[in-house]
């Protein structure tokens, strides 16, 4: 479900928010592949020495061991800028993901060509970079292109191909693994966008819920003393009952007592959506605040409470 079946407006701050939490998923997962780069390439070294030829040993020391170093070096720049490295981290896996890529395709030609057994290390490397870092379609076409396209013209170029029907087949296979990590990629990124957008909506919605709840239990804390006023009022009126004046407050009073219920009706048909509460502006602030001023005079006269109203008009 995405954040359009929600009918829930999705607002630039989320978007920025998803940036942020992409990048850093994708250092997290620049991390991992600089940990793994260093433990499998370090260990597959042990296969050099049943498959490699004498004279390459050395050269393929040298490889394995530029490319630990440099996924060395990754590391401890992600330790120490974290989010504030220069460039982006869909870069520096880019980076290690060459670096790896292009090594093993070097392997490759020193063993065999187009009959190496090197050739599954170039698949190992396209499935592990794909399903272990997140990034965008652009970056992973950059690094499968160039990978899919040294290995073709390191083997048509500089080896002799004796097996055709073989190499076709690698090339073949090669490509299907990089056209698999391009939709892996493509789908795992709007996967995790719409996965993020939908949950941080849901969060927006679910913090604006609880506003309103917050809103509404207040509403009903203070309507029992709003209810309560006019009623003192009328009773304190009746019970004092004794002109024409008494008579208008308890009037006045009766219907101020009406609107606060009939508030409380159109806040019900509110919450049931069959009405929207819309603000007012008033017209006539004196004749407003002068109203309520007379309502509660009898209340503070029988009180002995001298008070008055003053309006600064603007």
């Amino acid at each position: 479900m995405g954040s359009q079946d929600l009918n829930i407006a999705v607002d630039q701050k989320d978007l920025e928010a998803f940036h942020q939490k992409f990048e850093q998923d994708c250092i997290d997962g620049c991390r991992l592949l600089a940990y793994l780069i260093i433990s499998a390439f370090s260990i597959f070294y042990l296969l050099d020495l049943v498959i490699v030829p004498k004279q390459y040993l050395f050269l393929f020391g040298i490889l394995r061991l530029s490319v630990c170093l440099s996924a060395f070096i990754i590391l401890i720049l992600i330790k120490k800028y974290g989010l504030k490295l220069p460039v982006k981290p869909e870069i520096i896996t880019v980076y290690l993901t060459l670096t790896v890529g292009l090594a093993v395709v070097v392997m490759t030609h020193f063993t065999g060509g187009h009959r190496s057994p090197y050739y599954a290390g170039i698949s190992l490397v396209l499935f592990g970079v794909t399903l272990g870092t997140p990034m965008r379609i652009g970056y992973s076409l950059f690094f499968n292109t160039t990978i899919y396209l040294a290995y073709f013209f390191i083997n048509f170029f500089f080896d002799t191909i004796t097996d055709w029907p073989l190499f076709i087949n690698n090339c073949t296979f090669l490509l299907g693994n990089v056209l698999f990590s391009l939709l892996t990629t493509q789908i795992g990124y709007h996967f995790r966008k719409e996965n993020f957008l939908t949950n941080r909506s849901l969060e927006n919605a679910n913090n604006r819920l609880k506003s309103l709840d917050r809103i509404k239990s207040e509403f009903f804390a203070n309507i029992s003393h709003e209810l309560n006023t006019p009623v003192t009022l009328i009773l304190s009126s009746v019970e004092n009952f004794s002109s024409e004046s008494t008579l208008h407050t308890i009037r006045q009073n009766s219907h101020r007592l009406s609107a606060l219920i009939q508030d409380l009706l159109d806040l019900s048909r509110n919450e049931m959506g069959q009405t929207k509460l819309q603000a007012t502006k008033i017209q006539n602030a004196s004749v407003y605040f002068n109203a309520i001023t007379e309502s509660i005079t009898p209340l503070m006269q029988e009180r002995g409470i001298q008070w008055t109203l003053c309006l600064e008009e603007k």
